[in-house]
């Protein structure tokens, strides 16, 4: 007999899950900065060097919380970072296209493009992760 979930269960894990999700992000973005700074004070490295340095240290934040803490993904962990490895480049993907049609007729400004940038990868981000980064086989 397989188990019925009711939809306010759903709805609540559904809450929990987007909460995780942001909570990670937050996290990952916080080291994500305080690597960029640190580099920078600590270092003499190009800008893009220590943000590139600072990306990858995010991003295995980022993997192993989503993978543990936001998913409870049981799966291939391998498959599953590089997917979620996919799923970080286009969502960079994602926020210059979304910046670049925005600001390429100069009517929307810089910041309000960023806004809807913000606003749309973690979206995008999400989706991506749950329905095929860490989702199970």
């Amino acid at each position: 007999m397989t188990e019925h979930k009711s939809k306010p269960y759903l709805v609540t894990e559904g809450v929990k899950t987007l909460t995780r999700f942001g909570l990670v992000g937050i996290l990952a973005t916080l080291v994500h900065i305080c690597v960029v700074v640190g580099l920078s004070v600590m270092t003499a490295l190009h800008p893009i060097i220590t943000n590139s340095l600072a990306f990858c240290i995010a991003f295995i934040v980022s993997a192993y919380g989503h993978m543990r803490f936001t998913f409870h993904f049981k799966g291939n962990r391998i498959t599953a970072i590089a997917k979620f490895f996919i799923v970080a480049l286009l969502s960079l993907g994602v926020s210059n296209l979304v910046l670049y049609s925005l600001t390429i007729s100069n009517v929307v400004k810089v910041e309000i493009a960023q806004g809807a940038a913000i606003f749309i990868v973690p979206i995008f981000s999400f989706l991506t992760s749950k329905f095929w980064a860490f989702a199970e086989s």
